[in-house]
């Protein structure tokens, strides 16, 4: 038997970059094909980014590989 998160009562998860940090970003499954995103200093959750798991997912492949990495312009 298949268990799904309750969405009134998403399991939030923290980056793994995040160590002890309390400034981090945290995910979190809301159904089969909704994913959650916010910033840890808010955890009301009352500024989370929803998003379609396939576009979740994608937009997680393009951080890791470094494509909205901001650079200083000189």
């Amino acid at each position: 038997m298949t268990t799904f998160p309750d969405p009134q009562r998403p399991d939030w998860r923290k980056s793994s970059r995040c160590s002890d940090s309390l400034e981090c970003v945290e995910m979190a499954r809301f159904a089969t094909n909704v994913l959650g995103i916010r910033d840890s200093t808010r955890p009301s959750g009352d500024q989370a980014l929803l998003l379609a798991t396939t576009l979740g997912v994608g937009l997680l492949q393009e951080i890791k590989a470094g494509l909205h990495d901001l650079h200083e312009h000189a």
